[in-house]
């Protein structure tokens, strides 16, 4: 498991609503990403079921729904045999009150 810092997107005063990730990967394994937030730098994240998707060998987009002044992104693997890094990552999403 791997777990980066807070995130603010260069604007900790806004919060910031992620509506999609687009993950790139390499290697053998699906690795399961999930998408939290917080409202303080260094709150503990909360993450949400309907924002985890498992990535496969595609660069899709997969729609998530989450917002918080700070983001957080967790990825997990359990596979024994799982050998594999992320080579790109691509988020979608506003800041709270834009179009």
């Amino acid at each position: 498991t791997a777990t980066t810092k807070a995130h603010d997107l260069n604007n900790a005063d806004r919060v910031k609503e992620i509506t999609a990730l687009r993950v790139g990967k390499e290697g053998s394994g699906s690795p399961t990403v999930s998408v939290g937030f917080t409202d303080t730098i260094d709150a503990t994240p909360t993450y949400l079921d309907k924002d985890k998707f498992t990535v496969d060998d595609t660069f899709k987009s997969f729609p998530v729904r989450t917002a918080g002044r700070y983001i957080h992104l967790k990825v997990e693997s359990n596979g024994a045999n799982d050998d594999w890094i992320l080579t790109d990552m691509v988020i979608q999403g506003r800041f709270e009150g834009e179009r």
